[in-house]
């Protein structure tokens, strides 16, 4: 038994023998637990004054009585025994100095810290721990009685209770943490590694359990697109650290892979501030000890003006939180009190990490000091990252070789930076794709097909529409209106989608192109929530919205068999309606459209078949020859169908014009019209 534990089990034994703890019940394992250990404790021998714990037999009820107030008589033979001795004061400042430092981290008072000194010795020394485990079941790990604590203790019952109480400073400075009930069962994994740990001063601790982050992969230049909001971030953080602003939490959210955390550790390294990032998060019950660590760092870095702590997936903290404080109603007011309370008072800013901001409790995230979406770069800014980090990385790639990689990899700029320090490593620019895709490969589990525009090119010879397209374009550039809506209607294939795309190039305007399956969820109300983040979407990126498919949401609500089709019908009426931007659906069902929608597009265009010259056309356009004169008769074809031939012409190693006219008329007999060959065909 080491001195320092025999000093502790004296200096405790001395609390228990007093005459107000002598109502304690236990006496005879007290008894028994001393008996064996007083050679070791006292360096005597104490049977003479103990007794077996069993009663013996045949005892008269006086003798009875007597052998029952053995124990008692014991301990005051035990008291007077340590009486004598010199007993060191545990609890004093320079009885264990390790401890000192230890506990002079933590803002708390003398009594606070004489039971977290107690409580260090429960977990750090065995055979104190044996002692009052035997003696009192006071178990590590366990639920505590403040009663037994306060007793052999000696820490006022007030103070013991107020620690273990549900607002517990202890749990506040990230000491203790709690079981499912919300009791306190044990010091935090960071604490544990405290008290573990070989240091000599706070500083020593800081290095132990805050590991600075130094390292970021990417710099300002690779979110130029966002450049306001970073320049915003930075001026933010760099006022409320010099300043010693109170409260400061930022919020970076986003879908996965966007570069939110990359993000951060920018902002940070451009202001040159130490920057910490807490992103271990554990499954099930575990995970507060993420909330631990978070109060902890706030703890050590207390007083410090030049960091930032940067927590990742910060969606997991809250309702986490929340059951840690013993409440499974998710509204418990005292559990959003606590946590408002602290993102209130933080003293070092955090920047907070989340894929999904909305699980989050309103009245949290309203305690944010700053809030911004960090959203997926569009091409024209990727390809400026790419040559940034192919830059840093001392380089080349051909712009039409950037361009490739990013049309044939949507991937976050965190992958672009690892696959090409890959190449770099290897000496090889030509392992950049490689990298790519096995990285994909492993994050999502398949590697996703390149991207790629519709076939149908558009070419205003080949539409053949009741209104003149290039008319209408040509006025909406002149006349500058951007607030306008677009059906285009009629046969499918015949470039619809084609001519947004071009009406968005010609406005300037980025194109947010979505389908039916984009925005159809599994759930009930989830549509109407997809519909409303696109509109927000396009509305922030100033996009023209493109929606494919559109009589899979606006179908006619006087059909509908559910509640939710009408609702989805409502909301997706009531965006068109208010959508400052241009807006373009497509359909190949106009007859199955909501009747109210139809007048909330500004002009619905019908697109049909080819008339004969166009399919002349097409016919030279797609296959540089002439439409056999046998075969004018074709006349439902569409530039998609076109497409279809000249793919399937190509891999066949088809150029005869009758032999590509035979496969266009397939193409037109597949819809159910006959083709009738005018003359012979040979």
């Amino acid at each position: 038994m080491q001195l320092i534990e025999k000093r502790a089990i004296l200096y405790h034994l001395k609390n228990i023998i007093k005459p107000r703890a002598r109502r304690y019940s236990g006496h005879v394992e007290l008894c028994d637990w001393v008996e064996m250990a007083s050679q070791e404790l006292l360096g005597m021998d104490l049977s003479e004054y103990w007794r077996d714990e069993e009663c013996p037999k045949g005892l008269t009820q006086k003798e009875a009585k007597a052998w029952g107030a053995k124990p008692l008589k014991c301990v005051k033979t035990l008291g007077n025994i340590i009486n004598k001795r010199k007993i060191y004061p545990v609890y004093d400042r320079s009885f264990d100095q390790k401890v000192d430092i230890l506990l002079d981290i933590f803002t708390l008072s003398k009594h606070q810290k004489d039971l977290l000194r107690f409580m260090i010795y429960l977990k750090k020394y065995h055979e104190f721990y044996k002692f009052l485990q035997d003696c009192f079941d006071i178990a590590f790990g366990h639920n505590y009685r403040a009663s037994e604590v306060s007793m052999v203790s000696g820490v006022p019952y007030s103070v013991v209770e107020e620690c273990f109480s549900e607002f517990s400073p202890l749990v506040l400075y990230g000491i203790f943490t709690k079981d499912d009930m919300g009791r306190i069962c044990n010091f935090t994994p960071n604490f544990c590694k405290m008290i573990n740990s070989k240091y000599s001063s706070k500083e020593d601790i800081k290095e132990i359990i805050l590991s600075k982050d130094t390292t970021p992969r990417l710099s300002s230049d690779d979110f130029d697109y966002i450049s306001e909001e970073f320049s915003r971030c930075k001026k933010l953080l760099s006022s409320a650290l010099k300043k010693r602003e109170k409260g400061i939490n930022i919020m970076l959210y986003g879908s996965v892979g966007t570069g939110k955390s990359e993000f951060a550790k920018a902002v940070c390294s451009e202001l040159g501030v130490n920057f910490y990032m807490l992103s271990e998060g554990k499954a099930g019950s575990e995970k507060m000890a993420r909330f631990s660590d978070l109060s902890i760092a706030q703890t050590l870095l207390e007083g410090d003006r030049n960091s930032v702590i940067i927590m990742d997936e910060a969606e997991d903290m809250f309702p986490i939180f929340m059951r840690s404080l013993g409440s499974n109603d998710p509204d418990n007011p005292l559990s959003k009190l606590f946590l408002n309370r602290m993102l209130e008072n933080n003293k070092t800013p955090v920047i907070w990490i989340s894929n999904n901001v909305r699980s989050m409790d309103p009245a949290f995230v309203r305690r944010f000091t700053y809030t911004l979406e960090i959203k997926k770069p569009d091409d024209k800014a990727k390809v400026k990252i790419w040559q940034n980090i192919l830059r840093k990385n001392s380089l080349e790639l051909s712009e039409d070789n950037i361009m490739r990689l990013v049309k044939n990899h949507d991937v976050v700029p965190a992958f672009i930076d690892m696959a090409v320090r890959s190449a770099r490593l290897i000496g090889d620019a030509g392992e950049i794709e490689n990298t790519l895709k096995n990285l994909q490969k492993a994050t999502i589990g398949y590697l996703p097909p390149p991207r790629h525009e519709d076939s149908v090119e558009f070419s205003p010879a080949l539409l053949n529409t009741d209104t003149d397209l290039m008319v209408l374009t040509e006025n909406i550039i002149t006349g500058g209106i951007r607030r306008f809506s677009l059906c285009l209607y009629g046969v499918p294939g015949t470039g619809k989608s084609a001519y947004a795309r071009h009406l968005a190039d010609k406005m300037g305007l980025k194109v947010l192109h979505k389908r039916a399956s984009d925005l159809i969820g599994s759930y009930v109300g989830e549509t109407e929530q997809n519909i409303v983040r696109v509109f927000n979407q396009a509305h922030e990126d100033s996009a023209m919205l493109v929606f494919d498919e559109v009589d899979s949401f606006l179908r006619d609500r006087s059909l509908a068999g559910y509640s939710w089709e009408v609702s989805q019908v409502n909301e997706m009426l009531t965006w068109m309606e208010s959508h400052p931007l241009p807006f373009i659906c497509t359909t190949n069902l106009m007859d199955g459209l909501d009747k109210a929608s139809l007048r909330r597009f500004t002009f619905k265009v019908k697109y049909d078949y080819l008339n004969k010259a166009q399919v002349v056309g097409a016919f030279r356009h797609f296959f540089d020859a002439d439409l056999p004169p046998t075969m004018l008769c074709l006349d439902h074809l569409t530039p998609g169908d076109f497409a279809v031939v000249k793919s399937k012409a190509d891999i066949l190693g088809i150029r005869e014009p009758s032999r590509l006219a035979k496969l266009l008329a397939n193409e037109q007999e597949m819809k159910g019209e006959r083709t009738r060959a005018v003359g012979f065909m040979g």
